[in-house]
């Protein structure tokens, strides 16, 4: 009676949890279930994350999905406003991936009329895509796709030249973008790929949504329109003339030399280093590889790229970083930063 009475009391909690379910069924044109095809699953808001691999279709070409539409629990202590906004996207390797409607819900219910506006005014991108439906606890609900082949779309990298960025790493993925502090948490990989001495790519089977490229692993390309250091660009494809533009930096000619405040001697091997706004703080780093000071403690650029930078300088290990505000920079200018040892 009393393991009878446990398993009871286990039962109970998620029984009792308030649950919607969407039972999302996937075919072929030719009417055949689409079995083993991925489905993701995306939490928009801060309720709680989920992003994951929900699962695979079955034989029937189903997979089911259950969300919580309010907090799990002895309801009657929470406080605060609980958000719930789901996301399914249907992946299928040789078609191209499909988006649900976004399915929300509020607790408690006296703020849907407001988070419903807030939704109805949502313009970002992707938020924009499908039908808003409110769902209750308990909700039935079905989502019936058939999978179509997608457009093979050639894309081109340009600048705001409309020169190409050629022979370049770009990482193409779907952002869904959660209702986070920073934008995050919603991202799903697509495929890596390598741009060609036209600055272009063809992206296979192309959906109808907007795709993020991130031109990853270099500083002299940035998101255009904004005031942060970024990489990714978002856009909607058209196959027609898609050309996905970024800021290159307009590139500044910089001396430095590098000596020690103690001795006033050069210091060889001394880390050109700056500090960038990016969107959830201040970060700073190497200019990279080759910005460090030669035998005689200088390094000279041609190339020297300011934008969203804050302050920039010089380190090495043993001596206290010496960074200067970039308002003082001046292109050409010959600048002299004297390291102090750190003891």
């Amino acid at each position: 009676m009393k393991r009878f009475l446990i398993l009871f009391f286990l039962c109970l909690i998620p029984c009792n949890t308030p649950a919607a379910e969407l039972l999302i069924s996937v075919k072929y044109s030719d009417g055949t279930p689409a079995q083993g095809i991925k489905v993701r699953e995306v939490q928009l808001e801060r309720a709680e994350h989920k992003n994951h691999l929900l699962g695979l279709t079955d034989d029937k070409g189903e997979i089911k999905a259950t969300f919580k539409v309010q907090p799990t629990g002895e309801i009657n202590g929470e406080k605060g406003i609980y958000v719930y906004a789901y996301r399914y996207v249907v992946m299928p390797d040789d078609s191209r991936w499909e988006i649900s409607d976004i399915f929300w819900n509020v607790y408690p219910q006296n703020e849907a009329p407001f988070y419903q506006n807030f939704l109805a005014n949502y313009r970002a991108q992707n938020w924009t895509l499908g039908k808003l439906i409110k769902i209750d606890k308990d909700a039935k609900l079905r989502w019936n796709i058939v999978l179509q082949r997608g457009n093979d779309i050639k894309v081109a990298m340009r600048d705001q030249f409309d020169k190409p960025i050629r022979n370049s790493r770009v990482t193409v993925f779907l952002d869904l973008q959660k209702n986070s502090h920073t934008g995050f948490g919603a991202e799903i990989d697509i495929s890596e790929v390598i741009t060609d001495d036209n600055g272009s790519f063809v992206l296979h089977n192309a959906g109808d949504f907007y795709y993020s490229f991130d031109l990853r692993y270099q500083q002299r390309y940035t998101t255009p329109g904004i005031d942060y250091s970024s990489t990714v660009v978002m856009k909607r494809l058209e196959g027609k003339e898609d050309k996905v533009i970024y800021h290159k930096c307009i590139e500044k000619k910089v001396v430095i030399i590098v000596k020690s405040k103690i001795t006033g001697k050069p210091i060889a091997g001394a880390n050109i280093i700056c500090i960038k706004n990016f969107i959830v703080a201040r970060q700073g780093g190497p200019l990279g590889p080759d910005a460090i000071t030669d035998a005689n403690g200088i390094y000279t650029s041609n190339k020297f790229c300011t934008e969203h930078m804050v302050e920039f300088g010089s380190f090495k290990e043993g001596y206290k970083p010496y960074l200067l505000s970039i308002d003082q920079f001046i292109s050409g200018k010959t600048y002299e930063f004297m390291l102090e040892p750190e003891q």
